[in-house]
């Protein structure tokens, strides 16, 4: 059979269900609505249809045709009823009509746009959709009735009937993976015990370290004997090394000009193709079941050729991806090189020979170097063997020239293998976009339900998800129904927090607009029907549990066997550690939390990183944020806990708990008008927060499922000597307080003998001696001879960024602190207010003016104010003062306010001037002022002030005595004040402007005040006129007063927070400290050379890992026993020298 009529005969079905969907969802009426029933009904049945008899599938679709052709009937007549009664119908039943049978007169010219009648009225009646489903029924009926159907038919029978298969074949795997995860468990403690006995035998030729001293007997096998020093991979890796660099020499000598950047550049190809090559080969571990099913049943099958159904059965699916089981056969071509089919097999081979995988790979040139150099230093190795080493290479050499296609492989088998994360990605999608509680629902199943299933979910689970999904759809369109929403504002209503949001059953007024919002829920039906199929064709679509006659009876026996199956310690189910995987989930929720706090009701503006710098230049950080913080970092310490102590039930508890507190949060709590009046939709840190929260929450659902390994203690980086994994455990170790926290933390939740400041010992130990391990694994993969010059190329990067830095140090605060004076920005005043007032009583005058009064300086002005202070002034400080930081405030000559002294308060006063005259006594007179700003960086003030005082006495100023005795006796006498009127001011960016007003005693200003009175038949009032006499930028009459200000210059943004260190601090701070520490770590070079300089950790780290393993067995006499020969180890150079030395160096 041809590919065309395969898809004629089996996937056009699908087809016309996609088109039965569409015509569903394009308009919202009632026909949509059955159109929809009727999909969800074919989808359910699925590929059962096509295996149904020839004449019942043939009554089915006459039906469906039927009734395609009844609702196209139906929708004509409604709109020709519309166009010829269209005044004769009331309003109500005219919309019901229109929007419920999506019919309507299409004839805009008789009676005009009933839009503002009726809403959401559709443009076009949509008929031709129903003629073209009506078509398309047609067409699968007359497919039916062919021959090519009954083909299909017959083939798809038997099919099933050998689905059994690779259930079978799959069972048979995973009973034995268990039986082996089993036996290597009991393996593993033979041998943990074996160990113990082996340790335990020594207890007694070794003294305690807290009693008797220390001291280690020679007879100590397990670290003496050379066989614990280097095992054989290290002497074949030695091999191996020892020959590569005699053909790196070769070959630089051959090319030594101009090969730089080609070796820059294979040195980042390599790296970059060993990551590509980790990815592929965790795809590959985590289908490797998968595959090995697939491989037992492909040698199952007979030889004969298949047909042209199984032929493109094998390239496709339901879904379009590859058969789990079946694949299309290739023969080799005529150059005699092997297919692709033939090259997976043999890649299969390869994977189980980890020696070859072991080296590392550059290209095939390099391998076939390194291994035929290998074989033919070897006496032993036969001709034969050598041909075989051959052909092993060039299939390696295949292998790593073929990336893409081995990914593509290994990301099809792995989406194959594990369909269902496929499923909790779109599930958490779903809930991320929509965000309600009808979508809750699905999370619900999947974490309490779907996830916990072991070895996977069940078909009641699946079945659950697909008819509450399809329960969703139809909810959700019921709701689009005019006659429904038509009288409810509530539902019609979209805000954050209102009804129909929380629910999930928002009213459109735009199909459009529903079908974004339903396709996300339609998404999810496919993904899990597709997944049904997959499950159906490898006969997986079963139940594992038994039956029983009551409901109510099977429903409870399932469940507590379910929940026992999950939580049982006794059921093995091939434990792994998901600890890191879950914390890197963790540290995600962190940052988003810190980069996003504005999503979560913490008042202050601004986004990410720009809301972070205000807290750091408000030296604020909100309480809420801090509570989140705080509450998540404490849940990581709990789940911490929880995982050393390797407590199951507790851990699944926790994980139901946070479960319900996130969803409440994020969902409910969040985006209430009491927090952030967000909706959850629209928060996108709250999205992502979830996003990866949920990740976490599968991640620690395979924890719960897998259970917790026997061996937890160590460090995750320290399974590998890699470069990588060295660099990110120093980067770990850097970060404060954390090491020292996971140290404290692992002492107080793991049973042991040692005491804290012991195990810290050890601990320190460890770190140190995998540091050292992992230097000695990059010196093998980069020897040098004895006497190598060092290269330029290193020099040029290790010591040239050694000696910026060191440079920086030294001269980096004064550039910062001229940066910040060359690179700083006005800080210009937007208000000013001045007050004169007489010591104890109500201010003479107040006036305040607004930023339009306040002007810059012209040229002439500003040169004449530098004419008028350049002799006094020092040069320095007048090339500080620019033009552009000057302004002058523009004061009216009347006061702003009344003079709102009380008769007896003036009288008193009277009586206090005639006391500085005649007893000569005195009164305080004093001028202020206060300057407001708007400055762009918080850390200024925004507002500064200052004053200026003289003290009256008859002696000094009896003119201006006698003038104010005399004004306030009624006179209208003019008062000169001289000396008091500041007429420059030096505005600082903090602090008060009074410590600025030194400039003023070069200008000797006067002023003149005249009290002003107005009568009515009410009442009198009084006020004051301040007028200058001198005016250093002008000359000649009498003026408005006139403030002249300098506003100090701020720093830019990017040095406001190091500003305010200051040249000292920025020494003290930077310099000193920093200093101090490379000092430090300089000067402890020699005392830490007998440790860094170890030639092999290999028995040291044998020693800290029998440290370990006697500690999970709980024989903790035995662990203080090896801690003390560790710690005597280190107390003695000479026992550390002749333990650490390597076997060369013991031979010589």
């Amino acid at each position: 059979m041809s590919y065309f009529k395969v898809f004629l005969t089996r996937y056009l079905f699908w087809v016309s269900i996609f088109l039965l969907f569409f015509a569903a969802i394009n308009r919202v009426s009632f026909f949509g609505f059955l159109y929809l029933i009727m999909c969800f009904g074919l989808l359910y049945r699925g590929q059962n249809m096509l295996m149904d008899h020839k004449n019942r599938r043939i009554k089915s679709w006459a039906g469906l045709r039927l009734l395609a052709w009844t609702i196209l009937l139906v929708r004509v007549s409604v709109q020709i009823a519309d166009c010829v009664f269209y005044t004769d119908i009331s309003h109500e039943t005219k919309c019901g009509l229109i929007l419920g049978f999506n019919g309507g007169c299409n004839r805009k010219d008789y009676y005009g746009s009933p839009d503002a009648e009726c809403p959401n009225y559709p443009n076009n009646v949509g008929l031709w959709v129903d003629v073209l489903t009506f078509a398309v029924f047609a067409i699968q009926i007359a497919i039916f009735d062919s021959q090519y159907s009954e083909m299909m038919r017959e083939y798809l029978i038997d099919r099933s009937k050998r689905a059994g298969q690779f259930s079978a074949v799959l069972d048979e795997k995973i009973e034995q993976r268990q039986q082996n995860a089993e036996s290597e468990r009991e393996r593993e403690l033979l041998k943990l015990n074996e160990r113990v006995r082996q340790l335990s035998s020594c207890e007694n030729k070794v003294d305690h370290i807290l009693y008797a001293g220390v001291r280690i007997p020679s007879n100590v096998k397990f670290m003496t004997e050379e066989q614990d020093i280097l095992s054989e991979e290290d002497t074949t890796s030695l091999e191996v090394a020892s020959v590569e660099p005699k053909s790196k020499s070769s070959t630089e000598n051959t090319n030594a000009a101009g090969s730089k950047l080609s070796r820059i550049w294979n040195f980042l190809s390599f790296y970059l193709n060993d990551i590509f090559d980790w990815i592929i080969e965790w795809l590959e571990r985590s289908s490797a079941l998968y595959v090995d099913v697939v491989e037992d049943l492909k040698k199952q099958e007979p030889s004969e050729e298949q047909s042209g159904i199984d032929e493109y059965d094998q390239a496709t699916t339901i879904s379009g991806l590859a058969s789990p089981f079946e694949e299309k056969k290739e023969t080799q071509d005529t150059s005699g090189m092997p297919s692709e089919g033939q090259e997976a097999m043999v890649m299969a081979v390869e994977d189980s020979d980890q020696h070859l995988l072991e080296l590392p790979v550059k290209d095939a040139g390099s391998h076939q170097t390194a291994k035929t150099a290998k074989v033919a230093n070897s006496d032993h190795i036969k001709d034969g063997d050598i041909a075989d080493f051959e052909s092993e290479l060039n299939a390696v050499a295949k292998k790593y020239s073929r990336r893409p296609m081995r990914f593509l492989k290994a990301l099809k088998n792995s989406l194959l293998a594990h369909a269902e994360f496929v499923i909790y990605f779109l599930v958490i999608l779903n809930v991320v976009i929509n965000g309600s509680v009808i979508s809750l629902g699905y999370v619900s199943l999947l974490f309490a339900w779907g996830i916990f299933c072991i070895p996977w979910p069940t078909k009641t689970f699946w079945l659950s998800m697909i008819f509450y999904s399809m329960l969703v759809l139809v909810l959700k369109y019921a709701f689009q129904f005019y006659s429904i929403n038509y009288h409810d504002e509530d539902l019609q209503s979209q805000t954050g927090f209102s009804t129909p949001n929380i629910l999930g059953i928002v009213y459109y007024k735009h199909s459009s607009d529903f079908f974004k919002n339903a396709v996300w829920d339609m998404l999810l039906l496919i993904a899990l029907l597709i997944n049904r199929g997959l499950l159906k064709q490898n006969g997986l679509w079963r139940d594992y549990s038994n039956t029983h006659s009551s409901i109510l009876y099977r429903i409870k026996n399932d469940t507590k066997l379910f929940y026992f199956r999950l939580l049982s310690p006794n059921i093995s189910r091939g434990a792994t550690d998901y600890y890191v995987m879950m914390l890197f989930f963790d540290v995600l929720c962190m940052i988003t939390i810190v980069f996003g706090v504005s999503s979560f009701g913490v008042g202050i503006a601004g986004e990410g990183v720009g809301q972070a710098a205000t807290f750091i230049q408000n030296n604020y950080i909100p309480l809420p944020f801090v509570l989140m913080l705080l509450l998540h970092f404490v849940s990581m310490l709990v789940d911490r806990a929880i995982y050393l102590r390797r407590a199951l039930k507790l851990k699944f508890a926790f994980q139901i708990f946070l479960l319900i507190v996130w969803h409440l949060w994020l969902l409910f709590i969040l985006p209430s008008e009491s927090v952030t009046r967000i909706p959850f939709t629209m928060n996108t840190a709250a999205q992502c927060l979830y996003f990866f929260k949920c990740l976490y929450f599968i991640v620690s659902a395979l924890q719960i499922v897998s259970g917790y390994p026997m061996k937890i203690l160590g460090y995750f980086f320290g399974r590998h000597y890699t470069t990588v994994s060295g660099i990110l455990f120093s980067v770990y170790r850097v970060i404060p307080l954390l090491p020292e926290l996971r140290e404290v933390m692992d002492w107080v939740f793991t049973d042991t003998a040692l005491s804290l400041f012991n195990w810290l010992r050890v601990q320190e130990i460890y770190a140190k001696l995998y540091l050292v391990k992992v230097r000695r694994e990059r010196e093998k993969d980069s020897p040098r001879e004895l006497g190598d010059q060092q290269s330029l190329l290193i020099k040029a990067l290790l010591g040239g960024v050694l000696l910026v830095v060191l440079v920086m140090l030294i001269w980096g605060p004064l550039l910062v602190i001229s940066l910040i004076n060359s690179t700083s920005v006005p800080n210009l005043p937007v208000a000013t207010s001045i007050s004169l007032s007489l010591e104890g009583y109500e201010p003479l005058v107040q006036i305040t003016v607004q930023e339009e009064s306040i002007e810059p300086l012209t040229s002439s002005e500003y040169q004449q104010l530098k004419n008028s202070f350049q002799l006094q002034v020092q040069p320095q400080l007048e090339s500080q003062l620019s033009q552009r930081d000057f302004r002058k405030a523009i004061f009216p000559n009347e006061s702003t306010s009344l003079w709102t002294i009380s008769p007896p308060a003036k009288l008193l006063l009277l009586d206090s001037l005639k006391s500085v005259r005649e007893k000569n006594t005195s009164i305080t007179m004093q001028f202020s002022w206060n300057i407001r700003r708007e400055p762009v960086l918080t850390t200024a003030a925004e507002e500064v002030s200052g004053s200026t005082s003289r003290v009256l006495d008859y002696q000094k100023y009896p003119s201006t005595v006698d003038n104010l005795i005399s004004t306030l006796s009624g006179n209208k006498t003019e008062v000169s004040l001289l000396s008091l009127y500041p007429r420059l001011i030096l505005a600082p960016a903090t602090g008060g402007a009074e410590n600025y007003t030194d400039l003023s005693r070069f200008f000797k200003t006067q002023v003149n005040i005249v009290c002003n009175t107005s009568l009515s038949n009410i009442s009198s009032q009084e006020w004051w006129t301040l007028e200058m006499c001198t005016n250093p930028i002008y000359t000649g009459k009498l003026g408005p007063p006139i403030l002249l200000i300098y506003s100090e210059r701020i720093a830019s943004q990017v040095f406001s927070i190091i500003a305010g260190f200051g040249i000292i601090g920025l020494y003290a701070s930077v310099v000193l400290v920093i200093g101090r520490l490379i000092r430090n770590y300089v000067s402890s070079l020699p005392t830490e050379l007998l440790l860094d300089e170890v030639v092999n950790p290999d028995s040291l780290l044998k020693l800290c890992s029998d440290i370990f393993v006697v500690r999970q067995s709980r024989d903790f006499q035995l662990e203080e026993i090896l801690v003390g020969k560790l710690f005597a180890i280190f107390r003695s150079p000479e026992k550390l020298i002749s333990i650490t030395e390597s076997r060369k160096s013991k031979q010589d």
